[in-house]
């Protein structure tokens, strides 16, 4: 006996259409349509084609591509149903049941110190006797797509050729002086800033709003107090961190002009 056709149906789609299911019918007379939340497998085809075909079928949901914009949601963790059938043209078999579970998976967030300009690194220039200057972008980019608030940035002079004369600060916050406040529900923490000299690493810590590290980043500066400093270009690193995970390592790249 032939079977005719299967059904394989999401039975509850939180996320809408975004959820698909597909299978691979190569070498089978089989064919495979999605239409709303079913998949239709239409023969007829022998048995073994259609047991060989339903263990290739495979669930996906779209609304987990990231497009590296702020309107990313994370897929609902709402238990999936999913019912097979097959009928032999007359009879349809009794349901057999799939339920998946998910579990929310941290991502980390999305440092870009250009702003709007291409790449994700920023260059700048200091000149010598000038005074300090801002090593990123003002329109500097910082988000996370699955965290309200960050736990950290840390920002580090690769090789301060001049050593503790060196500096790195940012100006919307003060040195360690923390003040609690509620967000969305949650107790987050005003930022503090330390600059270690002997590491040259500057530290923006507190539980705060994306949002208010990203404003925080945006006033970075470096200063170079040498009498005539070292003009090799200084390689600032720069990583964000949502308390778990960091965000990719970009680099601000300082020129030092020396002044005749």
């Amino acid at each position: 006996p032939l079977v005719v056709n299967a059904t394989v149906t999401i039975l509850n789609t939180p996320d809408g259409n975004k959820e698909i299911l597909a299978a691979n019918t190569t070498s089978t007379n089989i064919t495979a349509t999605y239409v709303g939340s079913t998949l239709f497998l239409r023969g007829p085809a022998t048995p073994s084609d259609f047991r060989r075909v339903i263990a290739t079928v495979t669930y996906t949901d779209l609304c987990c591509t990231n497009d590296n914009t702020n309107s990313y949601t994370p897929p609902s963790t709402q238990t999936r149903m999913i019912e097979f059938v097959v009928n032999d043209g007359i009879n349809s078999s009794v349901p057999a049941y799939v339920y998946l579970y998910f579990s929310p998976i941290n991502m980390p967030p999305f440092l870009d110190l250009s702003g709007n300009t291409p790449g994700v690194s920023s260059q700048a220039s200091f000149y010598d006797q000038m005074g300090p200057i801002s090593v990123v972008a003002k329109d500097a980019i910082l988000y996370d797509i699955d965290n309200v608030t960050l736990a950290y940035i840390e920002v580090t002079i690769l090789n301060p050729l001049d050593g503790s004369l060196e500096s790195l600060w940012v100006e919307s916050v003060s040195v360690p002086y923390q003040v609690s406040r509620s967000v969305m529900g949650l107790v987050t923490y005003t930022p503090t800033q330390s600059y270690n000299s002997t590491t040259s690493t500057l530290l923006i810590t507190g539980l705060d709003t994306v949002s208010q590290f990203e404003t925080i980043l945006r006033t970075l500066k470096y200063n170079n107090l040498a009498p005539i400093p070292h003009n090799a270009t200084r390689v600032l690193s720069v990583v964000a961190s949502d308390g778990l995970l960091e965000t990719t390592v970009n680099a601000s790249i300082v020129t030092v002009v020396l002044n005749d």
